[in-house]
């Protein structure tokens, strides 16, 4: 799909993950248009709650941080993973299109959608695939808080996956 003046309307795409059944779906969904359009490049990110941190100031696993702490961190970051490889297994399943896939699991200072929205804005992102609601065990009527904030405040198209 040709933008202005002929150039590529999307690039990059963000994924949001968080190991919910449509938030693979909208990786799929990702994974297809960026198939379809020929987009080599696809982020997916996984934000680790802030409340994970206890208020600790780093975004690292840091040495300083207690060890109950840094286990969490480690073990929802493997868990992050484990997703991460199931979308890399069905992105890779078409040898035709090369799609270079990247993943981030990132430990929020702020809310999850303001890092997913911060994270995008940085990486020069085209296209935000989130799905409509994750795990969160708040959920509002038709749309998850999530989905809903990137919606309202992104500066790049979204895309909402059911």
């Amino acid at each position: 799909m040709s933008g202005i003046n002929g150039k590529q309307l999307f690039s990059k795409i963000l994924v949001g993950i968080d190991g919910s059944a449509i938030a693979l779906r909208a990786a799929d969904s990702a994974i297809s248009i960026a198939k379809q359009l020929n987009i080599s490049n696809i982020i997916a990110v996984h934000v680790l709650p802030q409340d994970i941190r206890y208020d600790y100031l780093t975004d690292r696993v840091d040495p300083d941080i207690p060890s109950p702490v840094k286990g969490a961190i480690e073990l929802a970051s493997l868990e992050a993973q484990e997703w991460f490889n199931k979308i890399k297994e069905k992105q890779t399943s078409d040898v035709d299109k090369k799609i270079n896939m990247q993943t981030e699991v990132l430990v929020g200072t702020k809310s999850i959608a303001n890092e997913i929205l911060t994270y995008a804005a940085n990486n020069d992102v085209d296209l935000i695939v989130v799905g409509t609601k994750g795990q969160s065990a708040f959920k509002k009527a038709l749309l998850g808080s999530v989905a809903s904030s990137v919606l309202t405040h992104a500066t790049c198209p979204v895309m909402l996956v059911k």
